[in-house]
C-alpha cells in the first residue's frame, strides 16, 4: 500500500490511531497520512506492520511514528498518549481500534475491544473501565 501524500482536509491534523500494526487500524493510518495528517500509529504486537508504514509515510515526506504498547495495562495506555502528544505535539484525531481478532471454531471471526485489562463482553464493568480510561485520556491532554 502506498504512503503518497496528497494533502486533502486533514493537512495539519494530528492523528493517533490504536491498533496500527496490521488491518483496518494500518490501512486507516496510512489514509489520513495521505489526505496530510502526522499521524502516531499504536502498536501491540504488531511492530512490523505499524514500523514499516510509518517509514513509509516518513520516506513520502509525511510525519510518523510508530508506538508499541500492550492495552491490558492501563498504564500502557497513559504512555501511549504521553508520547503521542509529545512526537504530534497534541491531538486533533483519536481512532481507538485497538482489539483482538480472535477466529473461532466454524470461521466465525469476532473482534474484541481491548484496553485495560478488560477484553470480551461490554460488562458494566468493562464500561467502567473504558470511560475511567477516556477520563485518563483527557487528564493527559490536558496538562
Amino acid at each position: 500500500m502506498s504512503a503518497k501524500r496528497e494533502f486533502g482536509v486533514m493537512k495539519g491534523q494530528k492523528v493517533l490511531v490504536t491498533g496500527a500494526g496490521t488491518g483496518i487500524g494500518r490501512g486507516v493510518a496510512l489514509e489520513f497520512s495521505r489526505a496530510g495528517a502526522d499521524v502516531v500509529l499504536h502498536y501491540s504486537a504488531s511492530s512490523e506492520g505499524a514500523e514499516s508504514a510509518a517509514e513509509a509515510i516518513n520516506s513520502s515526506g509525511g510525519c510518523a511514528k510508530a508506538i508499541g504498547g500492550d492495552f491490558r495495562d492501563i498504564q500502557a495506555v497513559k504512555e501511549t498518549a504521553r508520547l503521542a502528544i509529545e512526537f504530534l505535539g497534541g491531538i486533533d484525531v483519536l481512532v481507538n481500534n485497538v482489539g483482538q481478532t480472535i477466529v473461532c471454531d466454524g470461521g466465525q471471526t469476532l473482534i474484541m475491544p481491548q484496553i485495560g485489562g478488560f477484553r470480551g463482553r461490554r460488562s458494566e464493568k468493562w464500561g467502567d473501565r473504558y470511560l475511567k480510561a477516556e477520563r485518563d485520556w483527557s487528564e493527559s491532554r490536558a496538562g
